[in-house]
């Protein structure tokens, strides 16, 4: 029976509606997985109470922390908690900043690396405590849950969960196993890819820092020192003929420096580079030309040999 005009203008208007029903659903899908993203960024941080001096008092062992330059974008205030004089327990590795948005915050967590953070926001700041090294716990930001923070995994503890994950055999029952618990983790070879401690400093291997931000060794030189502060992060090279040399980069501006020659000065290193000079211990890297000091940031880890 031949199709009419008439019959093909029905089919074709049929299509465009199931078309048009099709278009229609997948938006609503798309905007609802939008929606559930957000709802969960939004539980990442809490509403808080209280003030930074309140916060400081609570999570660092001493009560107080330093004054530092802002970390990022967006970042307007922060600093470094202060550990108790005298105590020879190992100092805090608790570094706190405040941002302008969640935006800010969330821009700087791969440069920092942190193994945790708590967040928290009120007024229109959000104000985050990063635990920066081990033993990978969030224990030293877990008193700021009482004013309401809200403890999160960073980039350390989301790489080191993947890579020490047990694999669930297919015979058994996937609800009745569990991930083995820290700080028991599964044995992993040892590969540039994951982040090591071979040196000490997490994120390093024997050559220095093991993603793409560095400073890392030339060659297969290997690393005499490494160091990270909230600001920079240090490597101390030694040649194959037992030269020295220092190679630097800043988190801020992704900035580079190698020298060549450091020598051991004060339990560490100094090093100058056209009358700016370079000293690295494992308390602090200040860098200063002439008499003034350029910087002046205290070391978060630090390993030599």
């Amino acid at each position: 029976m031949p199709v009419t005009r008439k019959g093909e203008c029905a089919a074709m208007r049929g299509v465009l509606r199931l078309v048009a029903t099709a278009v229609a659903l997948i938006f609503s899908l798309a905007a609802c997985a939008s929606k559930t993203e957000s709802d969960t960024e939004v539980q990442q941080i809490g509403k808080v109470s209280g003030n930074r001096v309140d916060w400081v008092d609570a999570a660092c062992p001493s009560g107080t922390g330093t004054n530092e330059k802002p970390i990022g974008l967006g970042a307007f205030g922060g600093g470094i908690c202060i550990g108790v004089p005298g105590d020879k327990s190992p100092p805090p590795s608790l570094l706190y900043e405040q941002f302008d948005s969640e935006d800010s915050m969330r821009s700087i967590l791969e440069s920092v690396n942190p193994a945790y953070y708590a967040a928290g926001g009120a007024d229109g700041v959000v104000t985050a405590f990063f635990v920066m090294y081990g033993p990978f716990s969030s224990e030293q930001a877990d008193t700021l849950q009482s004013f309401g923070f809200v403890i999160n995994p960073g980039p350390q503890e989301s790489r080191l969960s993947q890579a020490t994950r047990v694999q669930i055999p297919s015979t058994q029952n996937p609800a009745s196993v569990t991930d083995t618990p820290r700080p028991a983790p599964v044995p992993v070879p040892e590969t540039r890819a994951q982040a090591t401690t071979a040196s000490g400093v997490f994120g390093t291997d024997s050559q220095g820092f093991v993603d793409q931000t560095g400073p890392r060794c030339n060659s297969t030189n290997q690393a005499v020192a490494v160091a990270r502060t909230a600001l920079s992060r240090v490597v101390i090279c030694e040649t194959g003929v037992g030269r020295l040399y220092y190679k630097g980069v800043g988190l801020q501006n992704g900035l580079g420096v190698e020298i060549d020659d450091p020598v051991h000065a004060a339990g560490g290193f100094s090093v100058t580079n056209i009358g700016v000079l370079y000293r690295l211990s494992p308390n602090a890297l200040v860098i200063t030309e002439g008499g003034s000091t350029l910087s002046d940031e205290p070391v978060l880890e630090y390993w030599s040999r």
